[in-house]
This record gives C-alpha cells, structure tokens and sequence, in this order.
C-alpha cells in the first residue's frame, strides 16, 4: 500500500488491493485521515495517533471503498474533531475497533459515516476528553452490536446506538470510571436499536441522567438497565418520552 498525501493535508492509501494498511501520526495538522483506500479494497486498516496538532476527520475504513476484515484505531493523544470506526461510503466486513486513550476529540462513531459494519463496532475510553459518543454511526447501520466501554475520561453524553444510524442488534454500554457531563442514552440519536439496550454502571460520575432508550430512537425488544456504584446526579429513565419509544 501506499501513502498518498495531497495539498489538502488529505492521506489516503491508495493502491491498494487485499493488503493491511499501517498509519502512525506523530503531529503536524491533516484535513482527512481515511484508512482503508480511495474506491479500492483493503483487507485490515490500522490507525495510531500518538499526537496532532489537529486532525478534522478520521476514518477507519475507505473513501467508497471497503474494508475485508477489521479497523484499528488507536489514539494517544491530540485534538480531533471527528472519529469514524468505518468508512466514508465504504462498508466494513468485520469489527470496527477504537481506543483513546488521551486527547480531546469532539465526536466518536463506532460506525461509518453512511457506511455499514457487518459485524460489532466497539469503542473503548480510557482517557480523554469528548463530547459525545455514538456507539453506531453517522447514517450508517451496525449489523451486530455496539459495545461502549468507558473506563475513565471526561465525556459529555453517550448514546449506545447511532446518529440516524440503526443498530440491528444490541447496544452495550459499560461505565467503569470516569465522568459523564451530561446523558447516557442507551439508543441512538434518531436511531433504532432493532433488539435489546443494556446499560451497566460499574462506577463513575453521571451529572445528568440515565436513559435506557434513545434520543428521538426506538427501542425494538427491551432496556436493561443494571446500576452497582457511582454516581447519578439526577434520575434513571426506561426510557426518555415523547422522543423514544420501546415497541
């Protein structure tokens, strides 16, 4: 595979046929991060930031083009405006995977941005400050599950599902640390979750509330809410009506 990098500060893998692609960014500042390759197949992507001075979007997955297996994505540090799991209309086959570690970064999809995951997105917070995380992504569907793993951080709100994504399976989201500024929404923002929602506080600091359902989203099956320590500031909800619904 091959590095290509435009004018724009775009990189793109570009060349590339059914071989693994290997990114590591260290500073300076870039426009677009993709991944997976420009209208061509890429069998396993795999993204390391250990510091930026800013990077505006990155995908773990192509631009229309798709990933065989796998994306990797791991950040260490620096600013980021948007994170995708999957592609700019390119699917993933397999899981997408993201781990930050430290930084601060607006936005983070476990999905595509109008690009689907066959199989489970997973997101895992360790660190870092965000605003809002989106266990599915952005107009794309997850075919799986979504799992949400926050073991420490500063998070704003975190939604199990999509952002007018739907989630086919279940959405996990597992609080062990950290501090939640404002809502845990176990569905999407506008999307459904077509089975279950589980939520398990472990730990933590929730300075809002609880919601089991989504955010303008449907619930098709059943929230599962179960809470063994920590901290909830205001109150617990099934569900949050009129937006969301369980069928």
């Amino acid at each position: 595979a091959m590095e290509k990098v435009s004018k724009d500060g775009v990189i793109t893998i570009e060349e590339s046929k059914t071989s693994n692609t290997y990114v590591e960014v260290n500073g300076g500042s870039i426009t677009k991060l993709y991944g997976g390759g420009k209208e061509a197949l890429v069998n396993q992507s795999n993204i390391t930031v250990n510091n930026t001075d800013q990077i505006n979007r990155i995908y773990g997955g192509g631009y229309a083009g798709n990933i065989a297996s796998d994306t990797n994505i791991e950040v260490n540090d620096g600013l980021i405006i948007y994170i995708f799991g999957g592609g700019y209309s390119g699917d993933v086959t397999g899981n997408t995977n993201i781990e930050v570690n430290a930084g601060k970064i607006t936005d983070i999809y476990g999905g595509g941005y109008v690009g689907d995951v066959l199989e489970n997105a997973n997101i895992a917070v360790n660190g870092a400050e965000i605003a809002n995380i989106y266990g599915g992504g952005y107009q794309g569907a997850i075919d799986k599950e979504t799992i949400i793993n926050v073991n420490d951080g500063f998070i704003e709100s975190i939604y199990g599902g999509g952002f007018e994504g739907n989630v086919i399976n279940n959405t996990n989201i597992n609080i062990l640390g950290g501090t939640i500024s404002n809502n845990i929404y176990g569905g999407g923002y506008e999307g459904n979750v077509n089975k279950n929602t589980y939520i398990n506080v472990v730990d933590g600091i929730i300075n809002g509330s609880i919601y089991g359902g989504g955010y303008a989203g449907n619930i098709i099956n059943n929230v599962y809410i179960e809470f063994i320590n920590g901290q909830v500031d205001k109150n617990i909800f099934g569900v949050e009506l009129p937006e969301c619904d369980v069928a």
